[in-house]
């Protein structure tokens, strides 16, 4: 019997975090769900907790496979998932025990294939929560409440982060695209999420914090020096799939606009080999493939993105203007100096000449 909500789990080595995280999952407010988790060939107790939860909750199938990373164990789960919706969560973070309802019946109420939720960082170490006001660029969103790349093709991708557990996704749409994520250890949510983004006929936004996503230094977002190229394959896969889709032409700006700023933050956070090494792929090769050096400065929305892209130092010249300016106030009887923020006003000398 097909369940509400299919929600997929990929584990690796979280033991310390996991009975946070399926607590939160398994005392949802919405109880007609099935609950997939994936061990990745954890080295830790991780499979043991999962067990335990299993025995006690015949809601939860348990799957094991080697070391894949997370982009193999999610499909694994996909291809057995039979639920009308799909929420695919990490298993570091934790929810609020009302987050499947409140997705459910938005997802009913208003048809969507594919509904965004925001959500809040959590620190560790310091025991604090900040919103993530980044995972979700509301000023490039559309008047509609309901809508597709067709109504924002120069933000579609971009005016959300790439990784799929802020979303919830209709089974149906899925499997229409056969949506799969990319097998590697990194960076392999890219191709499915901004993929899915472009091909929904119908998106949503839910304006309520449901999801926690713990920060900590030992997690999967600190290991991307051991497979620094993944990010390339997975831009490159993703532009390919656009292409077959006949989409690439329609949103190539939201595409570059998001894909050039990532790559100089994605090398600029490697170690220095690997940060060297991938700066010369990108500048030597992947750029050139995709065009970017023929785009003139109006293209980009950041200015720096361009001046950087071409090697040149961008001055921004509005922030200096807020450290120190020199302007005539409206009367026009003072000059307003402003030195760091304090304004100082100096009355100005009548012009006798006339």
């Amino acid at each position: 019997m097909n369940k509400k909500v299919s929600v997929i789990l990929p584990c690796y080595n979280v033991e310390k975090y996991l009975n946070q995280c399926l607590d939160s999952i398994v005392n949802q407010t919405l109880k007609e769900i099935e609950i997939i988790c994936i061990d990745d060939g954890s080295t830790d107790n991780t499979l043991t907790v999962l067990n335990d939860f299993a025995n006690k909750d015949s809601r939860i199938k348990v799957l094991t496979q080697q070391n894949k990373g997370p982009g193999a164990a999610r499909n694994a789960g996909l291809d057995i998932a039979t639920g009308e919706f799909v929420s695919m969560l990490d298993s570091d973070d934790f929810f609020k025990l009302d987050m499947l309802e409140n997705f459910y019946k938005e997802a009913i109420s208003k048809n969507t294939d594919i509904l965004i939720c925001e959500s809040q960082e959590y620190y560790d170490k310091k025991n604090k929560y900040k919103k993530l006001k980044w995972a979700l660029r509301k000023k490039y969103l559309p008047f509609e409440k309901i809508f597709n790349y067709k109504n924002m093709p120069k933000h579609i991708i971009g005016f959300c982060v790439g990784w799929a557990w802020d979303k919830f996704y209709k089974k149906s749409f899925i499997d229409k695209y056969n949506l799969r994520y990319a097998e590697l250890m990194n960076s392999e949510d890219l191709t499915f999420v901004f993929l899915s983004l472009v091909l929904a006929s119908r998106i949503s936004i839910i304006n309520e914090v449901f999801i926690s996503h713990r920060k900590r230094e030992d997690s999967v977002e600190m290991t991307r020096d051991k497979n620094p190229y993944d990010f390339i394959i997975a831009a490159q896969n993703l532009r390919n799939n656009l292409i077959s889709y006949g989409k690439y032409e329609e949103v190539e700006q939201s595409f570059l606009n998001w894909f050039v700023p990532f790559s100089f933050w994605y090398t600029d956070t490697l170690k220095d080999e690997n940060n060297l090494i991938l700066k010369q792929k990108l500048e030597n090769e992947i750029f050139k493939d995709f065009n970017v050096y023929e785009k003139e400065q109006t293209y980009f929305y950041d200015k720096a993105v361009y001046y950087r892209l071409n090697g040149k130092e961008y001055v921004n010249l509005k922030f200096i203007e807020k450290i120190f300016s020199i302007k005539t106030s409206i009367s026009k009887k003072y000059k307003v100096i402003t030195i760091l923020g304090l304004q100082i006003k100096l009355k100005r000398k009548k012009d006798v000449s006339k």
